[in-house]
Parts: C-alpha cells; sequence; structure tokens
C-alpha cells in the first residue's frame, strides 16, 4: 500500500512538473491529474482504515498478550496447589503407615508395663508380709529383665521409627537446600515408606552404596520424589497389595549421582508408555488416580533438583526401572 502512494504521488509530481514546463495545464493534463488526484485519495483513504485496522489488532494483540501472562501465573498457581496437594496425600499415606506400626511395639510396651508394675506389685506385698523368699526374688530378676529387653527393643523401634518420619515429613514441609549424606538419608526415606506397605505382600529394599555419597540438594523434594515412585509402583504395579512382589532403590556415583527405583511388578500399559510423565495420564482413574503423581515427579526432578529422569521397561520382564540422574551440588539460580 505505501509503495502504491508513493507511486501515484510520483506520477501526480511528474504530470505537475510537465505542465510548468509548458507553462499552462491543457486539458488532458487536467484530465490526467485529476484522475490521478482521485486515486491517491482513495489509496490514501485505504492506507488509513489499514493503519486504523493495524492498531486496533495491535491493541487486540497487546491485551490477548496479558490474559496469555495471567492465565500462565493462574496455571502456575493452581500447578503449585496440585503439587502441595500430592506432597499432603504422600504425606498422609505416611501418617497412616507409621500410625499402624506404632501400634505394635506400643502395644507391646503397654503390655510389658502393665506385667511388670504387677509382679512388682506382687513382690512387695510378699516382702511387706515377710513371706519373700530368695526364689521369688531370683524369679522376679528373671522376668524384670527380659521385660526390661524387651521394653528398650521395642521403644528403640518405636524412636527410630518416628525419628525417621520426622526427617522425611519435615523436608517435604520446608523446602531448604542443605548438604545431606544420601544413603543414610535415602535409607531414613525407605524406613519411613515400610509401615504404609505393612501386612501387605510388597517388600522396599534398599541396595546401599559401599561409599559415602554426600550431595547438596534440595531433600524434601528428594523425598517426595522417592516417595511418589515407591507409592506409585505399589499401587499401580502391585495393586495396592493384591500382587507379591520387591521394589528396590539403589544409588551409584560417577560423575552424576545415579538413584534408580525399580519393581518386578507388572510394568506399565502399551497405550501410556510414551506419555507417563504427562499430567492427568492414569490408568486408575476409577480409584481416585489423578495422572499428577509422577508428571510432579518429573517437574521435580527437572527444575527443583536439576536433574533428569527416564523410566525403562526391560522386554520379556515383568516391571519396570525409573533411573534418576542428580547433579552432586545445585547450579546457583
Amino acid at each position: 500500500m505505501d509503495f502504491d502512494l508513493f507511486k501515484k504521488e510520483n506520477e501526480i509530481i511528474k504530470v505537475a512538473e510537465t505542465a510548468l514546463e509548458k507553462g499552462h495545464f491543457d486539458e488532458d493534463s487536467q484530465k490526467q491529474f485529476q484522475s490521478l488526484l482521485g486515486e491517491y485519495k482513495k489509496l490514501s483513504k485505504h492506507a488509513k482504515r489499514l493503519i486504523n485496522l493495524s492498531d486496533r489488532n495491535e491493541l487486540k494483540l497487546r491485551d490477548a498478550g496479558e490474559e496469555i501472562k495471567r492465565q500462565k501465573k493462574e496455571l502456575e498457581r493452581r500447578q503449585e496447589e496440585l503439587v502441595q496437594a500430592e506432597k499432603m496425600a504422600s504425606l498422609g499415606q505416611l501418617v497412616t503407615g507409621v500410625a499402624h506400626e506404632l501400634n505394635t511395639p506400643l502395644g507391646i510396651i503397654l503390655t510389658s508395663s502393665s506385667s511388670l508394675r504387677s509382679e512388682t506389685n506382687h513382690l512387695n506385698q510378699l516382702i511387706q508380709n515377710a513371706k519373700a523368699k530368695k526364689s521369688d526374688v531370683a524369679r522376679y530378676m528373671v522376668s524384670a529383665q527380659e521385660t526390661c529387653d524387651l521394653l528398650e527393643r521395642h521403644s528403640q523401634s518405636a524412636s527410630e521409627l518416628i525419628s525417621s518420619f520426622k526427617a522425611v515429613s519435615v523436608d517435604q514441609a520446608i523446602d531448604d537446600k542443605r548438604d545431606i549424606e544420601l544413603r543414610a538419608y535415602v535409607k531414613s526415606i525407605v524406613r519411613s515408606l515400610k509401615p504404609v506397605l505393612t501386612g501387605h505382600n510388597v517388600q522396599v529394599i534398599f541396595q546401599n552404596s559401599p561409599v559415602a555419597i554426600p550431595i547438596t540438594t534440595y531433600p524434601g523434594p528428594l523425598s517426595q520424589v522417592i516417595t511418589n515412585l515407591v507409592l506409585n509402583a505399589y499401587k499401580h504395579g502391585f495393586e495396592e497389595g493384591r500382587l507379591k512382589g520387591m521394589i528396590e532403590i539403589s544409588l551409584k556415583t560417577g560423575d552424576e549421582i545415579e538413584l534408580s527405583v525399580c519393581d518386578n511388578g507388572k510394568g506399565i500399559a502399551a497405550e501410556v508408555q510414551g506419555k507417563i510423565f504427562d499430567p492427568f495420564i492414569t490408568t486408575a482413574r476409577d480409584s481416585g488416580g489423578t495422572g499428577l503423581g509422577l508428571h510432579i515427579v518429573h517437574n521435580i526432578v527437572f527444575s527443583k533438583l536439576q536433574g533428569h529422569i527416564k523410566v525403562e521397561q526391560p522386554k520379556n520382564e515383568m516391571g519396570c526401572r525409573f533411573v534418576i540422574a542428580l547433579p552432586k551440588a545445585l547450579k546457583e539460580e
């Protein structure tokens, strides 16, 4: 359009210059001049309409850009809410499992302490009535020693379970970066997860590394990743304990740290293999699955832990293996 206007302007100028050279406008020159001037006005008017339309489109694009930014922020906010909801769901399962597991040692402690009190009262009554024999005291001492050993053993078991759960739950609630020894930390995560699977047909095994593995990372998000992968295998690979099997966690160290979670369950359905980390992909929607667990794992590994994750399903074998590569130290954000 700008080229057409420029062309008409040149034609009009040329006609005017020719008339000036002649000293007057003849009839043909006047007709040509008026015709060119009319075309120029039409083109100019059309150009103005296009400019106005362009301005309106630019305004619409600007408004659309602002709307996209707003929707992006809203999407990020909702995604963060989903991450928190998934985190709370994982913690809820841990709480239930730990509470169930604590019932056993606490029940034994209560029963044993009641028995010890009863025996102590009985011996005290014999002593007060001057009827206590040496054999009574000896029998009490043996029984008291056995009860004390039982109390100590189950108190230690409960204390270790609570300590593991406390470390994992606090880390999942607080996103602090710090130095940790990865073997010991993964071991505490595995211990906190075992109560969730107690009474079912699934075992969680940690293949400990022979060497210490120091790492600077976010323990909370790392704990959530491991928890989600184990619970995902339990739910989908073993149908929540209806199938028997094993989930194995292992560590390797080199230029990067490799953490793998492997199971011998029923594997990944063919229709979801290529989109396992996509949001809302699940084969358990009828039983309450949201399809966000592995998507959240993927996002945490890439964005928070600065690593990468892949899934492997051996041919002609059951189960699957998630492999996570982590840097030994995070880059400054």
